[in-house]
């Protein structure tokens, strides 16, 4: 069985969270306080990109683009570019 990760920050009074799922099918998905906005399998090793917008007004778009390392997903990254400026996004442990 695979494993999941979730990364997950608050901006501007909003929850932001991605979800990676490495069990098949390989999911990626994106959520803005709790609830699904975008979605995406995931097909091979590479970086993934999705799109939110936040909504505030005015609005924030941004994007979360997700790095799987050459082991897969056993040390993927998440950065967030929001506002003009890329942040790390945490991962939190699996509840």
């Amino acid at each position: 069985m695979g494993r999941s990760r979730h990364f997950h920050m608050d901006h501007a009074s909003h929850s932001i969270t991605v979800n990676l799922r490495s069990a098949a099918p390989h999911e990626l998905e994106l959520l803005i306080d709790g609830k699904e906005v975008s979605r995406q399998r995931l097909h091979g090793s590479g970086t993934y990109r999705l799109t939110g917008v936040l909504p505030d007004e005015p609005t924030h778009p941004f994007h979360v683009r997700v790095r799987e390392s050459r082991m897969g997903f056993a040390t993927p990254t998440c950065v967030i570019e929001i506002d003009g400026t890329e942040l790390l996004m945490q991962e939190r442990p699996v509840a």
